[in-house]
């Protein structure tokens, strides 16, 4: 686990510090104070940069760069070109770097720009890592996949639920680790928050998707008619038992659920995240996600808390963070910690 974290350069964190981070860490604050960009900083640290990682993070963004259309006519299998100012602080690659690193630089890695040359620096306690990358200020699939890209370092698992939800496939990929597992019980345990009458559920192998078997009903439904919720609680629980020894990212976590079952996930969460060795940051806006959490804080903690809730401040360096004790206080006298 990380227990703190330190960002600089990264979109729209020149400088940014989060201290005494838990098991659970909720990022709260407004529009563009920077909640995505720590979880994709995470994201990027924990898998020491992967070139997959960072194009996800672009196509999520629907990051494209402009194009001559002209250039693209007759060759409809293009690929999408994504455009990796947008990574750096005031959206300039032109000279420039960023670094994110956990826990005073225990684990760290730096990207630093001249010209066209590239230099990832991965640091470590005990060495340092220098892998040169010669890209365009385009970045796409063939420059970036056809890179050797070996560090090492420990690469730590991690599984990152942007708004948009992961994919279908992705999903039924995922599936094939997960069926008559344990894995599969917190599944089921997860999408019955949403439907208590829910009795099993089965991948579609042939055109991808599940069903499930509801409790008096002797024929199973597409779980995509059961509602938007019902998809969220499903990729949420999926990521949640990929993610054992290391990170789970949700962006907006309570997309889709109703208040009522935030409590009841939540404690799923924790105690996934804790039986496993997970740790979790997610984000939201809701008052209501950010009252459910306080179900599974104890009282009395001021140090050495489980969950924490870090609210981002554009105006300041440093996240603002509020032990279990404080999230239990607020929640109790309707105090607003967003």
């Amino acid at each position: 686990m990380f227990n703190s974290l330190e960002i600089n350069g990264y979109r729209g964190l020149k400088h940014f510090e989060m201290k005494g981070l838990g098991r659970v860490n909720l990022l709260v604050g407004r529009n563009n104070s920077g909640k995505t960009s720590v979880l994709e900083a995470v994201l990027i640290l924990a898998s020491l940069a992967n070139p997959r990682n960072i194009w996800g993070i672009l196509r999520n963004r629907n990051e494209e760069a402009e194009v001559d259309l002209a250039s693209l006519y007759g060759n409809p299998a293009s690929e999408p070109d994504y455009d990796v100012n947008h990574l750096f602080h005031g959206h300039q690659i032109t000279g420039g770097s960023f670094s994110i690193s956990a826990d005073n630089k225990a684990r760290g890695i730096g990207c630093s720009v001249l010209g066209s040359e590239v230099t990832l620096i991965l640091s470590f306690k005990e060495q340092t890592d220098y892998i040169p990358l010669t890209i365009p200020k385009i970045l796409n699939r063939k420059n970036v996949f056809g890179v050797i890209w070996n560090p090492s370092g420990q690469v730590i698992n991690c599984q990152y639920i942007p708004t948009c939800l992961l994919s279908v496939a992705g999903l039924n990929y995922k599936w094939d680790d997960i069926g008559l597992t344990w894995k599969e019980d917190i599944v089921l345990q997860a999408i019955r928050y949403v439907e208590p009458d829910i009795e099993g559920i089965l991948p579609i192998q042939k055109r991808g998707g599940f069903k499930v078997k509801l409790k008096g009903n002797d024929t199973p439904v597409p779980i995509g008619s059961l509602g938007d919720g019902m998809w969220r609680a499903l990729a949420l629980a999926v990521a949640l038992v990929q993610s054992k020894d290391g990170f789970l990212l949700v962006d907006e976590i309570d997309t889709g659920l109703h208040y009522s079952v935030m409590s009841s996930i939540w404690k799923m969460i924790f105690e996934t995240a804790k039986k496993h060795n997970i740790q979790v940051f997610a984000t939201t806006h809701s008052l209501d996600c950010v009252n459910s959490l306080a179900s599974i804080c104890r009282e009395g903690v001021d140090e050495g808390s489980e969950v924490t809730i870090q609210r981002l401040e554009p105006e300041h360096n440093r996240a603002v963070a509020y032990t279990e004790d404080e999230i239990s206080i607020a929640a109790r006298r309707h105090i607003e910690v967003r």
